[in-house]
């Protein structure tokens, strides 16, 4: 099963990450952009293949940076024939090739730098096996993009170097990847080439973690060192074994990839318990620990998971890696049980997580994803030295602009699922999906102005009548939904959430869903006190924010009305909205145009003006009345500095 990208929201974003974004992070990966922090990977692959002086610059893990650009630019290739492209690809994998060692180990760090006779020594920190995964994940898609196998064959060379060193047998380390991600990119190799002794292995990985004797503590000992700086090692996933965790604790990048290869496992060994276990796990994730856009991982300490219900908005962490390292797991928990839900969780990370780390124009990123930005705190206090208040060129620690942009390029992967004779529609999107049902040729086409529009057109291209299950999601958030089939209404029935048609089809069958998307206000449960009183605004998928470019400083002081909160401009929704004219795109301060394709909603609201200035009154302030301009919150900051946030106080009366 294929699924392209043939249009619409989704096409622009690829587009931009083709004409931008790789490019600009070609430049910065070979340290050319002014004023960008240094990138070091290519210039440590030019000093390991012995082209240049040997020293070795920036982190452990700063090979991983260009393998998920190699990723992202595969994944560029299989759109577009692109020579040059694939001549800088080539150029990088040569390098790789000189600089890999006999027995096929090949890690910068500890080439140049921290001595090979140290290798596999430090699992639980220094990330040999994470920059081996991302490794693994670029030669997969290289391989499928281009048909070329150079990097496969140094990414299996690596593995069976690591396969020498580290296993169940007698004489080998028994240990896992302190920075899980090698478990995703074996069960994707064992996909591509189908060896299942990559499967094996993810699973030794999945199920040895956390088993007694601890491994990193034995690790830790044998080499004089302390003990994780972190405390317990729960840290790393890695305190108990996967079935027996009830919480989700830790950095959050680690647990996602960590728990989505897991739930790959699970399904493809049909592991009841480990099923249980990551059931568990995504529960008490999406129930008690992710924002309301998708963002995981709330403290900076540690960029780790916090309590339950502890959901801060202005010094809320939540990594872009961690919202897509959340995508990744919720489609594996998908292809594992066929819940809409998880599809759910993935669009909402998606659009709302994942895309506000990149601003417009592909060159400038989010590191940290906050839902309250206030004027001077964000930059003078210490708790919020994490919150930058402007996307920036590059950084030091560059893990997110390479995986936001390997995400969008790849977006396709995440539309839609082939589970034997059905197709589950998961994203809505200008698409494309080719697929087979016994042996017959399927291609599914949509067209739609989705996420602004809740309208779908489908049809079906094949060359004979076929009979399979066709399952459509239905988003939580759709309130009222209309199904047509060659123009006739149809009630169909919904199983798991989603709306199931399963019947022989024919050729240029017509399919039109259409999904309401009034905007409404959503309120977080009373556990996460940061929110108490506030309400956010979320239409269809989308989550809003309020900005001080179009509201004026002090958001703080703003309440939402009771009245609805209704679009900016005159545009039906689909065919189960009515929506009225409530003002005009003049009302934004938008001289570029950045929102001008965009839906802007627009709120009867009020602020609350103090009756005096001074610092403290007995005197009663008053509430006056202003109408809110709210904007997507992926695309908050594209327009200058200033304040901003989700969630606004509400008048619930």
């Amino acid at each position: 099963m294929k699924t392209i990208i043939t249009g619409g929201f989704w096409k622009r974003y690829q587009q931009l990450v083709y004409d931008k974004v790789v490019p600009y992070q070609w430049e910065t990966l070979n340290d050319r952009v002014e004023g960008a922090d240094p990138s070091y990977s290519i210039a440590n692959m030019k000093a390991a293949a012995g082209l240049t002086e040997r020293v070795h610059h920036g982190y452990v893990f700063q090979d991983s940076d260009l393998y998920k650009w190699i990723e992202c630019a595969a994944y560029c290739l299989m759109d577009h024939n692109d020579s040059t492209l694939e001549e800088e690809v080539d150029s990088v994998i040569d390098l790789m090739e000189k600089a890999q060692m006999p027995d096929g180990y090949l890690d910068t760090y500890y080439q140049l730098k921290g001595g090979i006779e140290n290798r596999f020594t430090n699992l639980r920190d220094n990330h040999e096996l994470y920059c081996l995964g991302h490794m693994t994940e670029a030669a997969v898609a290289y391989y499928q993009a281009t048909g070329k196998s150079k990097l496969l064959k140094i990414a299996e060379r690596f593995i069976a170097c690591v396969e020498d060193h580290i296993g169940p047998e007698e004489g080998k380390l028994h240990g896992y990847p302190g920075h899980e991600e090698l478990e995703l990119a074996l069960v994707k190799l064992a996909d591509l080439t189908k060896d299942s002794h990559y499967l094996d292995l993810a699973a030794y990985f999945i199920n040895q973690r956390g088993r007694q004797p601890l491994y990193f503590e034995e690790e830790a000992k044998a080499h004089g060192r302390e003990p994780s700086f972190y405390g317990d090692l729960s840290y790393y996933q890695a305190d108990m074994p996967i079935r027996d965790q009830q919480e989700v604790k830790g950095h959050a990048v680690r647990a996602g990839y960590y728990y989505a290869a897991a739930a790959d496992v699970a399904r493809l060994t049909d592991d009841q318990s480990l099923k249980e276990a990551v059931r568990r796990l995504f529960a008490n994730v999406t129930q008690h620990k992710m924002s309301i856009n998708g963002g995981v991982g709330a403290c900076e300490f540690g960029e780790a998971y916090g309590a339950n219900d502890d959901l801060p908005n202005d010094t809320v962490y939540n990594e872009s890696c961690a919202s897509i390292a959340l995508v990744l797991w919720a489609q594996r928990m998908l292809k594992m049980d066929e819940e809409a839900s998880y599809a759910d969780v993935m669009e909402n990370a998606i659009f709302n997580g994942v895309l506000c780390g990149i601003n417009v124009r592909g060159d400038r990123f989010f590191y940290v994803n906050p839902l309250q930005v206030d004027g001077p705190s964000a930059n003078m206090r210490y708790d919020h030295r994490h919150v930058a208040v402007e996307r920036q060129k590059w950084f030091g620690c560059a893990c997110c602009p390479p995986n936001i942009a390997r995400l969008i390029a790849s977006i396709g992967q995440y539309v839609a699922l082939q589970q034997k004779n059905s197709l589950l529609v998961n994203l809505y999107a200008d698409a494309a999906t080719e697929f087979d049902i016994e042996g017959k040729d399927i291609k599914l086409i949509q067209h739609t102005d989705y996420p602004w529009n809740g309208t779908v057109h489908m049809m079906l291209s094949m060359a004979d009548p076929v009979r399979f299950a066709l399952k459509l999601r239905i988003p939580r958030w759709a309130s009222k939904v209309i199904l047509y089939v060659n123009g006739k209404p149809v009630q169909a029935p919904v199983e798991n959430g989603y709306m199931v048609l399963d019947q022989t089809f024919y050729n240029s069958d017509r399919i039109d869903l259409s999904l309401s998307m009034k905007p409404v206000k959503v309120w977080a449960n009373t556990r996460i006190i940061e929110d108490t009183g506030k309400a956010a605004v979320m239409r269809g998928p989308i989550l809003y924010a309020a900005e001080e470019v179009d509201n004026g400083k002090q958001l703080a002081s703003l309440y939402l009305g009771k009245d609805p909160v209704t679009l900016m401009e005159k545009k039906t929704a689909s065919k189960v909205d009515d929506e009225t004219d409530t003002g005009k795109e003049a009302d934004l301060n938008d001289p570029e145009g950045i929102l001008k394709s965009q839906i802007t909603l627009k709120a009867k609201g009020y602020r609350l003006v103090s009756a005096d200035e001074k610092a403290y009154s007995t005197a009663k302030p008053a509430l006056k009345r202003q109408d809110l301009i709210l904007v997507p919150y992926f695309l908050w900051g594209n327009r200058g500095r200033g304040e901003m946030r989700v969630y606004l106080n509400d008048l619930l009366k």
